[in-house]
């Protein structure tokens, strides 16, 4: 896959993905389709447009669908999925994301922890971070993380999270330590043993 030959497929077809599907029939943006395209998803069965466009099978179809065609296979990403352990994820951490999120963020996760010990990398750069499930993951995991997220709201919520996130790490520790304290005192008294007179 040729990296500069996707984000020219990208920009060439904007059209097709840069609105929020709610928002397509939005003053703007059918107008952004163009002529060529508008004229034959206007015209062509949506069975005959599937066997065109979408499978391996090519009748009839214009120069410009060809082309599209030809692009995409460019960009095609040879895909095996993650057959690793993947890492756990506390009912906390895991608050307010649907199974489908989870899942994808539990693989997403646990491919760059187990790409990170192969190459012995520490730190991560994490473009698009989102609201930091993947980076807190990767934190637990002993990576050291930087997110970098556009969206201010995302921003905000990803560092609300982190500070929530650190106080229930340093909480659980400070448990540990006590549970570990504690341990000792009674291995301690077990070891030596308080005779009483009377």
């Amino acid at each position: 896959m040729d990296f500069r030959k996707c984000l020219q497929f990208l920009e060439e077809y904007r059209w097709i993905f840069d609105f929020k599907v709610t928002e397509i029939l939005e003053e703007g943006n059918l107008s952004r389709v163009p002529t060529n395209w508008s004229t034959y998803l206007q015209t062509v069965q949506l069975d005959h447009f599937s066997q065109s466009v979408i499978s391996s099978q090519s009748r009839n179809c214009p120069d410009f669908v060809m082309r599209f065609k030809q692009k995409i296979e460019q960009c095609r990403l040879c895909f095996t999925p993650y057959e690793g352990q993947l890492v756990q994820m506390t009912q906390d951490s895991s608050r307010g994301l649907s199974e489908k999120k989870k899942h994808e963020v539990l693989n997403f996760a646990s491919f760059i922890i187990d790409r990170c010990r192969a190459q012995d990398l520490i730190s991560v750069f994490d473009v698009g971070s989102g609201l930091g499930y993947i980076d807190e993951l990767l934190v637990d995991a002993g990576l050291s993380v930087i997110g970098a997220e556009s969206n201010q709201q995302f921003h905000m919520t990803a560092i609300r999270r982190s500070k929530e996130s650190r106080s229930r790490r340093v909480g659980r520790r400070t448990e540990k330590r006590a549970l570990l304290k504690k341990e000792k005192k009674m291995l301690k008294k077990k070891k030596n043993p308080q005779v009483c007179q009377g």
